[in-house]
């Protein structure tokens, strides 16, 4: 089985902005996004830019904080439809 992890940075404003993470096209988690002058990822507006990888937010999923783990995995399992 291929799992393929995509992740969808969503900006409401310069400084404000979100990472969704997919797991084989289906939304698992939405994480904020820390923007900061000089942030080199995600889409830069007027030198804000995310300060943090796509890496980060994956691991964010592969390797949860306790508060987000049983929703993650419930959602992983509904996805990859493992009951």
């Amino acid at each position: 089985m291929k799992l393929n992890y995509e992740v969808k940075r969503n900006r409401a404003s310069v400084t404000q902005g979100n990472a969704e993470i997919y797991l084989n096209d289906e939304m698992v988690i939405s994480f904020a996004d820390k923007i900061e002058i000089g942030g080199k990822y995600g889409e830069n507006i007027g030198g804000w830019g995310s300060v943090k990888s796509d890496d980060v937010f994956i691991k964010g999923v592969l390797f949860p904080f306790f508060a987000n783990q049983e929703v993650i995995e419930k959602r992983v399992t509904e996805i990859l439809n493992l009951k």
